[in-house]
């Protein structure tokens, strides 16, 4: 179906709710890409996956993926052979998190809903992994002082370090040779060293080294010569920090890229089933239900209604619209804002939304023909979403 008729109809918007109920990024993408263009038994196929989980639905029951965006750069990161940082780190551990509370989900559920049982069993939540990333990564991607003895005892000897160095700083600005020539009573830190802020005029008269200088030309950032060794210590402890968390990050990727195939699928199939629970919420909230599919070229819409308008809350009119297979014209006759265009939209929305697969605004006992092509001749500004009729859309 062109664009052009696609935007009158107002259907991005129905696709744009469906994308914003999925929580992975992928399968939001899915969403806004699909296209009315789906086979009979592809159809048949999906509905047969997705009434299972709108049933569910309708009970109030449904597995939360969690929110999680794209991961084909950690996965390619992997499968070349490289490291994964903290951040990264961080997120397969969500992976995995999800991975173990979906399947948990399915298994409770798979009695009430046998299409679980699938997803279940391809879902694989690594228990070993997950909680050796757990104990190595914070929440925030860092890397934990638990992670390795080495690096805890590192990280004790830097913060007790550091203390010394803090205190052996104030200590200097408060004598008086040092603040004769001082810029600013504090201290900091230029080119991972702790310094001091001393006038041009003080150059030369302490012992230490200048580090760096202000961006004016005004200031020298001063290295006192009490500091120097502690300086030097710190920066040898800063790179052992850094050699042990190279080695943990390693040690996680390695462990990792031997479970690759395994994270691939617990992500894909978490995408996949993200992609049919969207639908099914949707469409449960809406009251949609799967109709028959007939052979014969007929419409038979009973209880219709606007998806766009039941989901905005309103007071939903219900037709029953038909077209037998002896007739080829219907037409619809009404006062100005009564409906009849809403009517028109609302039939095209139930064969496109028909060939996406989606269960459609109607009851049970509807039946439709898969058309190969719906043609729209409706040139005004007619908007379903602002309850604006098309005579209302003239008028303004």
């Amino acid at each position: 179906m062109q664009r052009l008729n696609l935007e009158k109809l107002e259907w991005n918007r129905l696709i744009e709710d469906l994308a914003m109920s999925c929580q992975t990024a992928e399968a939001a993408e899915r969403m806004r890409n699909i296209a009315p263009k789906l086979e009979q038994n592809q159809i048949f196929g999906h509905w047969q996956r997705l009434l299972p989980l709108k049933e569910l639905a309708d009970g109030g029951y449904s597995p939360s993926v969690y929110q999680m965006e794209s991961m084909e750069s950690q996965f390619k990161t992997l499968s070349i052979g490289s490291i994964l940082d903290g951040q990264d780190l961080r997120l397969i551990q969500i992976l995995l998190e999800s991975t173990e509370n979906v399947q948990k989900f399915c298994k409770d559920f798979t009695s009430r809903c046998s299409v679980l049982e699938d997803f279940s069993s391809r879902l694989n939540p690594l228990p070993k992994t997950s909680k050796q990333i757990s104990a190595t990564i914070d929440e925030e991607g860092k890397i934990q002082d638990s992670a390795t003895p080495e690096l805890a005892k590192i990280r004790n000897q830097k913060r007790h370090l550091t203390a010394k160095i803090h205190a052996k700083m104030k200590s200097l600005l408060h004598r008086q040779d040092v603040e004769l020539y001082l810029q600013d009573n504090f201290f900091t830190v230029r080119n991972d060293k702790f310094v001091i802020p001393m006038r041009l005029d003080g150059h030369g008269r302490l012992k230490g080294n200048v580090v760096d200088t202000s961006g004016s030309g005004q200031t020298l950032f001063f290295e006192p010569e009490e500091v120097v060794e502690l300086n030097r210590s710190i920066l040898t402890l800063e790179s052992d920090e850094k050699v042990e968390i190279f080695k943990i990050l390693r040690q996680l990727s390695a462990k990792l890229l031997s479970q690759l195939d395994d994270l691939e699928t617990n992500y894909q199939t978490l995408v996949e089933l993200d992609f049919l629970v969207a639908q099914a919420r949707v469409f449960s909230k809406l009251g949609c239900n799967k109709p028959n599919i007939s052979s014969q070229k007929t419409i038979k819409l009973n209880d219709a209604f606007h998806p766009l308008l039941a989901a905005n809350n309103e007071d939903v009119i219900k037709n029953d619209i038909s077209l037998d297979i002896e007739q080829n014209c219907l037409v619809i006759s009404g006062p100005n804002a009564g409906g009849k265009t809403v009517i028109l939209k609302t039939v095209a929305y139930c064969h496109l939304m028909a060939k996406c697969g989606f269960l459609l605004p109607c009851s049970s006992d509807s039946e439709i023909y898969l058309y190969d092509k719906i043609y729209l001749e409706m040139g005004d500004g007619q908007s379903v979403s602002q309850n604006l009729s098309t005579f209302s859309s003239h008028l303004l």
